[in-house]
């Protein structure tokens, strides 16, 4: 899977190993994380931009919020702040 992960800290491997298991969905195309963590700021970007075609996201991707997504971001947001 595609991603923009550099995997050189322990936050980067915390993340990949998270979203590996979440994007293995095939019902999913891309996702973007953002996490500020002690006024750090780590972004990741997962998947494609839209199924079909092999466009990395981008900090700056916009998508379409609706019920699933918001859904999906307050739970990420919820495990990743008992996580990390």
């Amino acid at each position: 899977m595609a991603t923009d992960n550099p995997l050189r800290s322990s936050m980067d491997t915390l993340v990949q190993n998270i979203l590996v298991d979440f994007m293995a969905d095939t019902s999913r195309a891309g996702l973007s994380l953002g996490i500020i963590k002690n006024g750090k700021i780590y972004t990741y970007n997962y998947g494609t931009i839209r199924k079909g075609h092999k466009v990395l996201p981008v900090a700056n991707s916009i998508y379409e919020i609706g019920s699933i997504s918001k859904t999906n971001r307050f739970g990420c947001h919820i495990f990743l702040r008992k996580t990390i």
